[in-house]
């Protein structure tokens, strides 16, 4: 018996991909972007970037900010944008949006390609971006006196919160769930103590996410990652507890971004 056709539509779903547009930064008010590509916010264009493109904070417009001046101590995100009609080329725009811009007129698509840490002296906070996919690691190359540092001597003996850009200060961490990179200074006191630490909000009993101590009376320097949740004001948090006598410090190097 012959087999009846459906009359069903094939169509190809989208998969909201990235593939290249790396960031790098050029100077405290410049980034660069290279070429690539990514699937639209709603999954349904591409928009390509044929060629390298350079972003200032100092601009407002195509390659600049939505909208200025630029505003310190602030996560700003960035996103490349087209237009759907072709009439525009394709570029980038930087916005205190989280999730979406204001676009500039004659555009109609976008699709957040990374982050800027902006410090309290309007500047880019210097990193590198590693990654060509929808996942990115950041890495700061900044001192420790560049506004990292999240937790200084850290003591509390019962698990404490830790928020990792407190309102008034620069953000170092997007305002998104994430992993992020830690070094950990921790000064033991005794040989029995450790340092230990979790997502904010995490079951004191359980298992920590990383557990410091080497048995070593003395200060001891290590990398750890954790991953962060959001407290009830809105800002990633860990939280850290210590030996009695002991303390710690946290700075971030980095983070990833889930595109």
């Amino acid at each position: 018996m012959a087999s009846t056709p459906i009359d069903t539509p094939i169509i190809n779903d989208g998969s909201l991909y990235v593939s290249d547009l790396i960031l790098s930064f050029i100077s405290t008010t410049s980034m660069g972007l290279t070429a690539g590509a990514a699937r639209d916010s709603t999954d349904k264009n591409d928009i390509i970037l044929q060629s390298p493109v350079t972003l200032k904070t100092s601009y407002v417009g195509v390659n600049g900010l939505d909208g200025g001046p630029l505003t310190p101590s602030k996560c700003y995100g960035v996103y490349l944008i087209g237009d759907s009609k072709g009439y525009q080329p394709t570029g980038a725009i930087i916005s205190l949006s989280p999730t979406q811009p204001t676009l500039p007129y004659g555009y109609d698509m976008y699709r957040r390609i990374g982050w800027a840490m902006i410090n309290a002296s309007s500047q880019i906070l210097a990193f590198y971006q590693y990654g060509t996919d929808s996942t990115r690691k950041y890495y700061y190359d900044v001192a420790d006196t560049g506004g990292v540092v999240v937790l200084s001597g850290g003591n509390q003996t019962s698990y404490t919160k830790v928020q990792l850009s407190p309102p008034g200060n620069a953000p170092v961490v997007p305002p998104l769930p994430t992993k992020v990179y830690f070094r950990n200074e921790y000064n033991q006191t005794i040989v029995t103590n450790k340092a230990e630490f979790q997502p904010f909000g995490s079951d004191a009993t359980a298992i920590p996410t990383a557990t410091v101590g080497l048995g070593i009376l003395s200060l001891q320097y290590t990398n750890i990652f954790l991953f962060t949740q959001a407290d009830l004001t809105g800002v990633q948090s860990i939280q850290y507890r210590v030996g009695t006598g002991d303390t710690t410090t946290l700075i971030v190097t980095g983070y990833e971004d889930y595109l």
